[in-house]
């Protein structure tokens, strides 16, 4: 009677949600769609943002619920870095760092709101605009760095490497990772050969931005995602369903396997760039080494540490780690606060990915945050727009979390059966 009530009460919260309007629905998935244009600040992606968080305030129109132990572990946090730009040298860079972290948690909390109220059409509409703006930057970077078109070489390159319209290719190759889980998903789950067929083009262009950022980080992140979300669907989902993924993505690696030994066999530049990345770097050892530990150093002495930004400004050092950056510039409270709330969200993320109706929306985002806790520990993630969003998903609630995909379906229903079956068996040995 419970699951009962339980199910009427899920599937009339998303007849609910289809009555909402649809043009504030588009205007967020437009703003994902612009999620791929930010090698300017504030990027177009920022204003439309900003745009929906002012009028989410004034009109009132998102629902959130179960945020008081998060609200305050990040009203701490906020606290915190805003002390610390008491003591900081450089106080203008320091506000100005600050207001971007301040930004980025207002866009996490606008998210919040969006997927609790809107919830399965809100995690379509995010990923299908995400999906837009990945193929899109991908797209045009891959065409200029292969040479096929001259678009823009000095926007869509940096030197060797692919950014597409990001600023920095160890940004742009992560945030397509997100896109590439969803879309090898696709390729498991339709029925229809041209859906089939448009997901694997998206793999395949985004697949080759990827591998062109020549980011380490990023090739570290995908493959810790991509093997977390397989074992997550192992657990989830029906054994040919499993297998039928299985297939498509070792189908995805052999081909894009393929066409990049034919591109480094063809042009000589792709595979020294490849082989020069695919190993430890000198600077590893002459700059990020003694740049850590400097950064460390400064983190143990202020205990409220130097300020927001000043790092680069002041001490001319890059932290190459999010975990270092908060600690010497943010103090030792706000690492520990920030810490609790990383560690409640993947902890969140986990029941949700798990739990009898965990959906792939969660599956994908807890993928994908284990590949960027990882990756964070040697680059800075704290302003990238696309790690809040996935903190903001796992942040929904459970009840509007989108339901489980058909494979998940099928091994429940295969469950009754089979308990349904054993009853019957019994009553008639007893009988």
């Amino acid at each position: 009677m419970e699951r009962r009530d339980s199910y009427s009460a899920t599937f009339s919260g998303d007849l609910h949600f289809k009555r909402r309007p649809s043009l504030y629905v588009s205007v967020v998935g437009v703003a994902m769609a612009l999620n791929g244009i930010v090698f300017i600040e504030p990027a177009p992606v920022d204003y439309l943002i900003m745009f929906l968080l002012v009028s989410d305030v004034v009109l009132g129109r998102l629902k959130y619920w179960n945020m008081n132990l998060v609200g305050l572990t990040l009203f701490l946090f906020v606290g915190s870095t805003f002390g610390s730009i008491l003591v900081a040298t450089d106080v203008v860079r320091a506000f100005h760092f600050e207001l971007i972290t301040l930004y980025l948690i207002g866009s996490w909390l606008f998210f919040v709101g969006f997927f609790n109220t809107y919830g399965e059409r809100g995690f379509k509409v995010v990923f299908a605009g995400w999906t837009v703006g990945a193929a899109v930057t991908s797209l045009v970077g891959v065409v200029q760095y292969l040479g096929i078109m001259d678009i823009c070489a000095d926007l869509l390159l940096w030197g060797d490497r692919v950014r597409g319209l990001f600023k920095d290719p160890n940004v742009f190759g992560p945030f397509l990772i997100p896109i590439l889980l969803y879309n090898v998903y696709n390729m498991e789950q339709y029925q229809s050969l041209l859906k089939r067929g448009v997901s694997f083009l998206v793999v395949l262009v985004t697949g080759a931005g990827l591998i062109f950022s020549f980011s380490r980080g990023a090739w570290l992140a995908a493959a810790i995602s991509f093997s977390i979300f397989i074992g997550i669907r192992s657990i989830n989902i029906h054994k040919r369903a499993l297998l039928r993924m299985l297939m498509v993505f070792l189908l995805v690696v052999v081909l894009v396997g393929g066409i990049l030994t034919y591109l480094t066999s063809e042009l000589n530049h792709i595979s020294e760039v490849l082989y020069s990345r695919a190993r430890l770097q000198p600077y590893d050892y002459t700059q990020r080494i003694p740049m850590e530990l400097t950064a460390l150093r400064l983190g143990v002495h202020n205990v409220f540490g130097i300020g927001p930004g000043n790092l680069e400004t002041v001490y001319g050092i890059a932290a190459q780690n999010l975990f270092l950056r908060i600690l010497t510039e943010s103090g030792w409270i706000a690492l520990v606060v920030f810490l609790t709330f990383l560690s409640m969200t993947v902890w969140r993320s986990c029941r949700h990915a798990l739990g009898p109706t965990g959906s792939v929306w969660q599956q994908i985002t807890l993928a994908s945050l284990c590949g960027i806790i990882a990756e964070s520990l040697v680059i800075d993630t704290l302003h990238w727009r696309h790690l809040w969003i996935l903190l903001a998903i796992a942040w929904t609630g459970q009840r509007n979390s989108g339901r489980p995909d058909r494979s998940c379906i099928s091994v429940r229903s295969d469950c009754r059966r089979s308990g349904q079956e054993n009853g019957i068996r019994t009553l008639r040995t007893y009988t």
